[in-house]
């Protein structure tokens, strides 16, 4: 986990600092403290407007925290700054805030139908267990 010294002329970048925290989760895995995480691929820039147009309709959207952490017993969303003067932007902090304190479900689908029915079926829902097979939890 190389860093640049704190107090040293030159501060490390944020890409510098994601990378010493994925060095860390590297270990806090090979440990089985972190199940599984993954950096967000949303900060692909492009000068191409079909291409911007292309991310857009399948939903990149602004402000997706940079990391996703899982844990045993909990997943978290974590939105890398600088040490020093980087703070998230308003689209960051709306992410963050409505992240803060939801349940997760995870699933997948096979299709445009089966999304859909279980996306209606999360938003329709107010126990995790009644998204469960069987209703087991």
């Amino acid at each position: 986990m190389r860093r640049v010294a704190k107090g040293s002329a030159s501060q490390p970048t944020e890409e510098q600092e994601q990378t010493a925290v994925v060095q860390y989760l590297e270990l806090l895995k090979d440990q089985g403290k972190v199940l599984l995480f993954s950096a967000v691929p949303n900060n692909t820039y492009t000068r191409s407007w079909n291409q911007k147009r292309k991310q857009y309709a399948e939903g990149v959207r602004k402000g997706v925290p940079d990391l996703i952490i899982v844990t045993p017993s909990k997943v978290l969303f974590l939105e890398m700054k600088r040490e020093r003067g980087g703070y998230p932007r308003p689209e960051q902090r709306e992410w963050l805030e409505a992240l803060n304190g939801k349940e997760v479900v995870s699933t997948w689908a096979g299709g445009f139908d089966e999304a859909k029915e279980k996306i209606d079926q999360v938003i329709g829902t107010e126990r995790i267990s009644d998204l469960l097979v069987g209703g087991e939890e």
